[in-house]
């Protein structure tokens, strides 16, 4: 059992997609094995947490129950949660372990936060391979180390790969992982992605459009891609046009087969002069948010917050701070959907888009 590099997701502002929240969620959340959770306030990424999974075999037999441990470390943090999932075989429940199943038993996750023993928190689990096929297992896991106080600051997530081959020998098409959209203004964003030759060079490209039918494409780089370890690789769309939704996949390809990710979404910014804004650091959460959005890490006096609709339209909201400099604001008067938040601090200004449930 090998572990791919452990991997960080840093979801930029403008994603409109909801973050995983192990710790404010007691009965955790599933679809986020992949992309973890932290940015914008939900959750801090942390070298102080790794993910350890024991009991699988480098290649697996057909048919086999295996029975597996899937560890959260950190010495820091009182209790834990995770997201797991499987592209191939059946994952299932031990007993006591305080987890459930989703996806026709190909995804497994906390129903309620465990605590540490000694800095390690582990569940066990069974994993039963397909009685066929020549399909390499991966694993997808997401763990995050809270405090257990119901709420997101500081608590410390990862994200990490674990991959077990078919029998018969491996499958040594490409591997993909890491996916994400970083620099998004109104009409260029860059994807990027970490992607195994498996020893076999190869090449990749992004497929991209208004749907998942895609039509456009872009090559990746570097190219070719090679080696038995990930690499590093992206590709910048251009010509897009402003506050749309755009749907991609990356396409890798090499002497033993081809390799499609999952269809992933960004959406490209305003054209009113968001999208030049200077990065300020402060953390904004949950997003989506239902009744308060939450603004910490502040550094400086404030001088401006509000926030527009999502065609520019400034809205009527209450900004409220705390005694420990916390921001919050009431999101009653606001209708369901997107918006951005617009920060002006020091003499800088900046943007962060978030969902109103």
């Amino acid at each position: 059992m090998t572990p791919k590099n452990s991997y960080f997701i840093y979801l930029l502002a403008l994603l409109a997609i909801s973050f995983i929240v192990f710790s404010s969620n007691k009965n955790g959340i599933t679809g986020k094995a992949v992309a973890g959770c932290g940015g914008n306030g939900c959750h801090n990424p942390s070298l102080n947490t790794s993910i350890q999974l024991d009991g699988l075999p480098s290649t697996y037999s057909y048919g086999t129950v295996y029975n597996c441990t899937l560890k959260v470390i950190n010495q820091n943090k009182s209790n834990a949660g995770f997201d797991m999932k499987v592209n191939i075989g059946t994952l299932s429940s031990v007993a006591g372990q305080g987890t459930s199943l989703t996806g026709g038993s190909t995804e497994m996750y906390h129903n309620t936060p465990k605590a540490a023993n000694a800095g390690i928190t582990e569940w066990a689990f069974k994993w039963t391979a397909p009685p066929s096929g020549n399909t390499d297992l991966v694993v997808n896991v997401a763990g995050n180390a809270v405090d257990n106080n119901n709420q997101p600051t500081n608590d410390e997530f990862d994200v990490d790969a674990f991959a077990a081959t078919a029998p018969g020998g491996a499958n040594n098409s490409p591997l993909i992982t890491n996916v994400n959209t970083t620099s998004i203004t109104a009409n260029s964003a860059i994807v990027n992605a970490d992607i195994n030759a498996n020893n076999a060079a190869t090449t990749a490209i992004v497929e991209y459009g208004l749907t998942a039918t895609y039509g456009s494409s872009v090559a990746m780089s570097p190219s070719p891609i090679n080696g038995a370890n990930p690499i590093a690789a992206s590709a910048n769309l251009s010509g897009l046009t402003a506050n749309t939704v755009y749907h991609y996949r990356i396409v890798a390809t090499n002497a033993n087969g081809t390799t499609n990710s999952t269809d992933y979404t960004f959406q490209t910014a305003l054209i009113n002069g968001i999208n030049d804004m200077h990065t300020i650091e402060f953390n904004v959460y949950p997003n989506p948010a239902i009744d308060y959005l939450y603004i910490n890490k502040i550094n400086g006096s404030l001088a401006n917050i509000y926030i527009l609709s999502i065609d520019g339209k400034r809205q009527k909201v209450q900004l409220e701070k705390s005694v420990n400099g916390e921001y919050k604001i009431q999101m009653s008067p606001l209708a369901k959907g997107n918006y951005v938040l617009i920060m002006e601090l020091n003499g800088k200004k900046a943007s962060h888009h978030f969902v109103k449930q």
